[in-house]
């Protein structure tokens, strides 16, 4: 018995030892587990690009309103979509510093790609997943949306002609205003609608549907953009894949006349200014090159293209073209006139430009800014960016100077030390003057 106990005894005074020694390895495996966490989540942080990007902004005398479409990682304001794009909105003073940010709420993902300020407000329009099914499938219903400067939504409109159906910009009118966009089938859907392609609708300032009309395919037709003449409402945009299409409706919106460009990217024509009763419509133009190999010598099939600017009168005659470029790739995004000068904001990917640019991979973005004269002489132009890609995609004239916004992933050249982190999209917002000197670089 004395044993027996003697035995039980060590035992027991051994017991709190052994727990010891368990829960040093309990704690050497959670914190190798935490620590196995801590690195797998630095990983998937490093190799996961964020999204944030404006479209476009319009201003008053008081106020800046940019809007576009984020995942809000890099937000203060709203937590993280967990990767969805929702629409997003900026509301600035002219310093450049944000009084209210604000996200569209509704559906699963959405974008909002222009805007336009009214005296009580503004409206954005663009296009909205509303379902499950659009979700998964990639298509949208188009949304057009009033809000009050305070952020709140005072009415909105969603519309649909096919499947997939988003709207991409608004110009303002004495008695409403015209959006323009795209309704397509979606991926794999047949049929022979005629309505659809690229689509332009007019609304009254209450949100009520004027006039609706439309052009192009109804698997590729497309409006990017819109303009008032004196006579009627001018569009421009694509019709099949790489054939850019400028239609003019009159204020009934009825079509009167229909331009095609043979051959542009697969965007088409991307935007569109009016002045002394001529149109500029600028975007890509496919440089040909005659190789004596037809298929080498497909215009379709090369990847070499270069700003364009096209210029019409308002009966469809074209009075010129211009392109500028090197030896890859060139955009043009927006155009504004002021004065006797286009202004054109958009992106180079070519290394041989008359100007230095920080690139070093062919297939990297140049943010690319132009000045010309009326009859599209090149004047100027300016290399926006560092080493990662960037891209300028709206100029709109504020007072004696000009706004631009865009998306960057550099942080460096001339973004070098306002917060971009070399890896995810985020938006850029800055004031330029009429020599293309640039002032106030921010990220917003």
């Amino acid at each position: 018995m004395a044993k027996t106990e003697k035995k039980e005894t060590v035992k027991m005074e051994q017991l709190p030892k052994a727990l010891k020694v368990v829960a040093i390895v309990c704690g050497v495996i959670i914190v190798l587990e935490f620590l196995i966490m801590g690195i797998q989540y630095l990983i998937r942080e490093n190799n996961t690009v964020y999204s944030d990007a404006y479209q476009t902004i319009d201003m008053n005398e008081e106020y800046m309103v940019a809007v576009g479409g984020s995942d809000f990682k890099h937000s203060q304001n709203y937590d993280y979509t967990g990767g969805v794009e929702r629409a997003k909105v900026g509301i600035y003073d002219h310093e450049g510093s944000m009084i209210r940010e604000l996200r569209y709420e509704e559906g699963y993902d959405s974008t909002f790609y222009s805007v336009k300020l009214v005296e009580d407000g503004f409206i954005a329009v663009g296009g909205c997943a509303f379902t499950e099914y659009q979700r998964d499938n990639n298509i949208r219903t188009g949304i057009v949306v009033k809000y009050d400067f305070d952020g709140n939504i005072v009415w909105q409109q969603k519309y649909d002609v096919l499947s997939d159906t988003e709207f991409f910009e608004i110009v303002l009118l004495d008695d409403g205003f015209v959006v323009v966009g795209q309704s397509i089938y979606e991926n794999l859907e047949l049929g022979n609608h005629t309505t659809g392609g690229g689509i332009i609708v007019k609304y009254d300032y209450d949100g009520n549907v004027i006039w609706f009309n439309n052009y192009g395919g109804n698997k590729s037709g497309r409006f990017n953009d819109v303009a008032v003449t004196d006579t009627g409402i001018v569009t421009v945009g694509k019709d099949s894949k790489d054939t850019g299409t400028i239609v003019f409706f009159n204020f009934n919106g009825e079509r009167e006349w229909v331009r095609n460009y043979s051959y542009t990217d697969s965007e088409g024509f991307q935007g569109v200014a009016v002045f002394n009763h001529q149109i500029y419509a600028v975007g890509s133009s496919k440089v040909w090159t005659d190789t004596g190999d037809s298929e080498l010598d497909d215009q379709r099939a090369t990847t070499n293209t270069q700003g364009l600017i096209a210029c019409y009168d308002t009966t469809g005659k074209m009075l010129f073209e211009k392109n500028y470029g090197g030896s890859n790739y060139e955009r043009f995004e927006d155009v504004i006139v002021d004065g006797e000068n286009l202004y054109l904001v958009g992106h180079t990917t070519s290394h041989d430009l008359e100007i230095e640019t920080f690139k070093e991979d062919a297939d990297i973005m140049t943010g690319w800014l132009v000045k010309t004269d009326l009859n599209g002489e090149m004047l100027k132009q300016l290399i926006f960016g560092g080493t990662k890609d960037d891209n300028l995609l709206s100029i709109k004239k504020n007072g004696d100077h000009f706004i631009v916004v865009g998306f960057s992933k550099s942080n460096n050249g001339d973004l070098k030390g306002i917060g971009m982190n070399g890896k995810d999209f985020m938006p850029v917002l800055f004031h330029m003057n009429s020599e293309l000197e640039i002032a106030n670089i921010s990220k917003k």
